[in-house]
């Protein structure tokens, strides 16, 4: 069975505008504030460290079901790598992770 990917939130503070239509998420960064789109957002708040990359497209292909999905998997791959270019996500994320960072500091 193939390994699928698990993104995870890398930061601290994070809030839903639920006051806009659609509503949009606001990450705080230490380098400053990041507003996702509508989009963004989705998937955002889809990102916990449990699901998996295909779990974020199965729940944004129930979303968006008009959306081919080759292009549904072109942005939500596009958003993953620019979030992770920005330091708001692990890109993959094991709960060992924190662990095998150490054990390979220490292993030559």
């Amino acid at each position: 069975m193939a390994q699928c990917s698990v993104p995870y939130r890398r930061s601290i503070y994070w809030k839903v505008e639920r006051e806009e239509s659609p509503s949009r998420v606001l990450v705080y960064t230490f380098g400053g504030l990041v507003r996702l789109n509508q989009t963004a957002s989705l998937i955002w708040e889809l990102i916990d460290g449990r699901r998996c990359v295909a779990d974020i497209l199965l729940a944004l292909r129930e979303q968006y079901p008009c959306v081919r999905t080759a292009q549904l998997e072109k942005d939500v791959h596009a958003f993953l790598r620019s979030a992770e270019a920005l330091g708001l996500i692990l890109g993959h994320w094991s709960a060992l992770q924190p662990y095998r960072i150490f054990a390979e500091e220490l292993v030559p």
